[in-house]
């Protein structure tokens, strides 16, 4: 539909609307009240062809009332940045009654096995977006609302509840940061669809926007074509061009919000720019990238929601981190975590401070989706809302359908002083062992800070000198790949460093390696004294 049509069909509907204004006046207030629903209602379904139209119905009061309460509308919302709407007090009409969706009835769901987390939820975009469209419904439009999970209240004798969170100020689940942690196949990835895909739907890019720093290279690829992203790095070489921007577009904010003589962005009005949602998938990628790394992460949490800036932080673990930065987490979603001491750096509550009947991260499963929430005071167990690729596909569609083509990025300089970004390999030579990294370490090892995780392929045998410095000796042992041999070689020579933190037990050189912890010891006794016995080399190759 053009313009002109659209121009027409909104004549035809203005003229619909006066006629049945005229006969409103003769028949009784009920009918009145009735009629003028009805109009406001066609109007808000118009709009889903018209992008135009949210922005001329929003200045009209009586539509403006009741826009927020059309039915479906809750996926689009007005594309014009305003305050969430709310019905005056004394609105003979009153807000209509929000009636309970099917699956919030009592007896909708079996009594659930962790927690309160639901074993069999609903799936599917379309009941997450019914379901946020119920809250919009009853306690008012939120843009920034999302879900974080599906739970089984008791108390309704079954019925499902959907756990939400806001990036609006001043709400009882209001978040600016996010720390969503769990091991390999917890269900991150499927947690993060099911918090992003509602936002992107139900907002305009001038209402949100969003950076994504992956790096795996594979996982957010169709994220490119949305209008919504301003920054993507897929891979580890993208990282620190993003890094440089994001650092300009803080300051860039700052000059904004000065030049409005505004204390934030939540007090600015009308907002100069949208709210920018940061999803980082493993946030140790960027160590590499970062100069006291931890302090950089802990200044961009505390001081970047006065620039509207909100963070989604994935790791799979944040044990042996720093206990700083996480203060500025305000809500924990916590999957599967190997060890008890686990749940207090990925929750923020150690063992015996969990609420009756609640999971602690270490006793849920280790796929599924399920999940300990923690905010504030409030501690859950949630499961994820599933949705699929072909619905994220069909999502994604929808989204550049709805709001157009994605903006035209331009090339970022790196930051001054910035290391620059690994070299792409033409192709990876086969090799038997690849580099260690973060995650073959596993979880709860002081191992993690040592090696870095992804890290580029690079071709040639390694050099082992006695007189390696720690650095030299880094740069060898994630330099891949290295033949076995080789690898035991060098972890054998950090282990004789005297920095506690660069330790690296026999255990996880046979874990890495293979072969047994016996095998392994001779072979590193052997390789301090400058050889490898041939038959321990054989059995860690067999």
């Amino acid at each position: 539909m053009d313009e002109a049509q659209g121009i027409q069909l909104l004549v035809l509907l203005i003229l619909l609307s006066m006629a049945s204004g005229a006969i409103a006046l003769a028949v009784s207030p009920e009918m009145r009240d009735d009629l003028r629903d009805q109009v406001a209602q066609r109007l808000a379904r118009f709009a889903r062809s018209v992008r135009w139209l949210p922005q001329w119905a929003q200045r009209q009061p009586w539509c403006r009332q009741r826009w927020q309460y059309a039915p479906g509308l809750g996926a689009v919302p007005p594309s014009q940045r305003t305050d969430p709407m709310s019905i005056p007090a004394d609105d003979p009409l009153g807000p209509p009654k929000a009636e309970p969706l099917p699956w919030m009835r009592p007896g909708a769901h079996p009594p659930p096995t962790y927690g309160v987390a639901a074993d069999q939820p609903p799936t599917g975009l379309d009941t997450l977006l019914r379901q946020l469209e119920w809250f919009d419904l009853r306690d008012g439009y939120d843009p920034f609302r999302f879900s974080t999970g599906w739970t089984v209240r008791r108390q309704a004798a079954g019925a499902l509840w959907l756990e939400t969170g806001t990036f609006r100020r001043g709400q009882p689940n209001s978040v600016v940061n996010v720390l969503n942690s769990g091991q390999i196949g917890s269900g991150k990835d499927v947690l993060l669809r099911s918090m992003l895909l509602p936002l992107l739907l139900r907002n305009s890019p001038e209402i949100i926007s969003l950076v994504i720093i992956d790096g795996k290279g594979l996982d957010y690829v169709r994220y490119v074509t949305i209008p919504h992203i301003v920054q993507l790095a897929n891979d580890i070489p993208d990282i620190p061009p993003v890094l440089t921007w994001l650092d300009t577009e803080r300051e860039r904010r700052k000059g904004l919000l000065r030049a409005a003589t505004a204390k934030s962005w939540a007090d600015a009005e009308p907002k100069p720019f949208p709210l920018l949602i940061v999803y980082i998938s493993e946030l140790t990628t960027l160590e590499r990238f970062v100069d006291h790394f931890w302090e950089w992460v802990n200044d961009h949490l505390s001081l970047d929601r006065a620039l509207g800036i909100c963070y989604i932080i994935g790791t799979q673990t944040a044990s042996n981190t720093p206990t700083r930065w996480r203060r500025q987490v305000q809500l924990f979603v916590a999957g599967y975590q190997p060890s008890t001491d686990d749940d207090r750096p990925n929750t923020n509550i150690g063992q015996g401070g969990w609420p009756e009947g609640v999971v602690a991260p270490s006793g849920l499963p280790l796929g599924g989706g399920y999940f300990a929430a923690v905010l504030g005071r409030k501690a859950v167990n949630v499961r994820a809302a599933f949705i699929s690729d072909a619905e994220e596909m069909q999502a994604l569609a929808t989204i550049r359908q709805r709001w157009g083509a994605p903006p035209v990025r331009e090339a970022v300089p790196l930051r001054q002083g910035a290391p620059p970004p690994p070299d792409r390999p033409e192709s990876a030579p086969e090799a038997p062992v690849s580099a260690p990294t973060a995650n073959q370490f596993g979880a709860g090892s002081a191992d993690t800070d040592a090696v870095h995780a992804g890290s580029a392929p690079v071709t040639g045998d390694a050099v082992v000198r006695a007189d390696m410095s720690r650095d030299e000796l880094l740069a060898q042992v994630t330099a891949e790949p290295l033949s076995r041999d080789e690898t035991v070689r060098l972890l054998a020579i950090m282990r004789k460093t005297d920095d506690a933190d660069w330790l690296f037990s026999a255990n996880k050189i046979a874990e890495l390696v293979g072969g047994t912890r016996t095998v392994i010891l001779k072979q590193v006794a052997a390789a301090r004294g400058g050889s490898v016995p041939s038959a321990a080399s054989e059995e860690v190759s067999a």
